[in-house]
């Protein structure tokens, strides 16, 4: 078996992607995840109501802080005088750079800030159609383009891999369709069943929208010198605009249509009627009561560093590996979401789901975590961390190449000699006797290295 399968290097910056998928889990914990209605819900503190955009804009305005007086701290550190020529001509070739392509950053962050949101919302309006695995074959077509990478025999099986999380996920969809629960999450596509192609259409955009925007970002930071720090408080900053502008405009603005869905936010008025809002911070600051405001405070502090270090580390899988790696974050997140919601019910409930599941629901959740599972062996394969040593899948891999260059070097050594002769000069000889180079002086002695 170890002579068919054998790991890969493992690289000291993959420690930054399991990181960014444990922030990520802090937040579920600290705001609130579930799955399919189907489980006991993870989260720390039980609130009157869930105010998702004004907690993310809480969660931008820390990374926009936090992150500028890291650049600003940056700036104005003592340097050392044998490294600070360096590192000021390095800091002036990143502000020129900076300049040159201010305009392209501010374009990518703004229309960055605008996925999240728009993926945010999809995955509440019609949750069950993000078909994320699609993404690694998005990607690697940026990649290709931008940074002319080649597609390796084991990466094209990778490709064939992530069919299967692809069908499994069609089969969570066929059983939601058959099913036809009112508490699926997916209940307003099986009533409006042209909804899938459209949402299907919708997310692949989304998908192709955001490998542009990583693979752009990825270009900026290694080839135009644009640091972290300054991508997260343009970041920061577009991010805490816009949720600004949503939140302004939805608190005076009641929904019509998607309630329970995009618009959860209930509010029972003086006439008895509920009426619902995307938002409205009228009504956060109404649920603001004094039993509340201690739960409230701790929920942004763990929820907004969480955000504030999810995003970090996530940029730095990007900048020290690829937004490649950053994909395989995405199974890995999904799986651990999943594993953890299992634990904390079988500890609280002495069962795995809760008394008001879904129909099909045992169904749907092993084809959900299975396609994660087999996600996360094909990024495994794709990013040679699992290198399998049959059939030639091994031949292209960095750790294969190396080696072939290695020898290579020492083959083009051998077929060299060297004469030394007694002045001190060295004459390079082919194998065959017959020198590269002719010097008329007489060698009195030499020897072969």
């Amino acid at each position: 078996m170890k002579d068919c399968i054998s790991c890969g290097k493992i690289n000291k910056y993959f420690g930054y992607i399991f990181l960014s998928v444990l922030f990520k889990l802090l937040q579920d914990v600290v705001f609130g995840t579930n799955y399919n209605n189907s489980f006991q819900e993870l989260k720390l503190f039980k609130m009157p109501n869930d105010h998702y955009v004004i907690h993310d804009l809480f969660g931008y305005m820390v990374v926009f802080f936090s992150s500028l007086i890291v650049y600003i701290c940056r700036k104005n550190r003592p340097k050392n005088v044998l490294i600070s020529k360096a590192e000021s001509a390095q800091d002036q070739k990143e502000e020129d750079y900076s300049k040159k392509y201010f305009v392209t950053l501010l374009l990518i962050i703004i229309l960055w800030v605008i996925v999240v949101q728009l993926k945010q919302l999809y995955n509440d309006f019609l949750k069950n159609l993000d078909f994320w695995m699609l993404e690694l074959i998005i990607m690697f077509y940026f990649m290709k383009k931008t940074f002319k990478v080649e597609l390796y025999k084991h990466q094209k099986l990778s490709f064939l891999i992530i069919i299967f999380p692809f069908i499994f996920k069609i089969g969570t969809i066929i059983l939601s369709i058959i099913s036809h629960d009112e508490n699926d999450p997916g209940f307003l596509y099986i009533d409006y069943k042209l909804l899938i192609p459209i949402g299907i259409i919708l997310y692949i955009i989304l998908l192709i929208s955001e490998s542009y925007i990583l693979t752009t970002i990825k270009l900026l930071m290694d080839i135009r010198f644009i640091s972290v720090p300054k991508v997260l408080i343009y970041f920061g900053l577009f991010g805490s605009i816009i949720c600004l502008i949503i939140v302004f405009s939805s608190t005076h603005i009641k929904c019509s249509y998607f309630e329970n869905s995009i618009c959860q936010l209930k509010y029972i008025d003086h006439n008895n009627e509920t009426i619902y809002y995307l938002e409205n911070y009228k009504i956060y600051f109404s649920d603001l009561k004094e039993n509340i405001i201690i739960k409230e405070i701790i929920v942004n502090l763990l929820g907004q560093f969480s955000f504030l270090f999810e995003c970090f580390f996530s940029l730095l899988v990007i900048k020290y590996l690829s937004p490649i790696h950053k994909i395989f974050s995405t199974p890995l997140y999904f799986f651990s979401q999943k594993m953890a919601l299992v634990i904390f019910n079988l500890c609280k409930e002495h069962t795995i789901f809760a008394e008001n599941k879904i129909k099909y629901i045992h169904w749907k959740f092993t084809l959900d975590i299975t396609g994660d599972l087999v996600s996360i062996v094909g990024l495994m394969i794709y990013l040679e961390i699992i290198v399998f040593n049959f059939c030639n899948f091994n031949h292209d891999t960095r750790k294969s190449i190396s080696i072939r260059a290695i020898n290579d070097t020492l083959s083009d050594s051998k077929e060299k000699d060297f004469l030394f002769l007694q002045n001190g000069d060295v004459e390079e000889v082919s194998v065959n006797g017959k020198r590269k180079s002719q010097d008329n002086k007489k060698s009195i002695e030499f020897q072969t290295y």
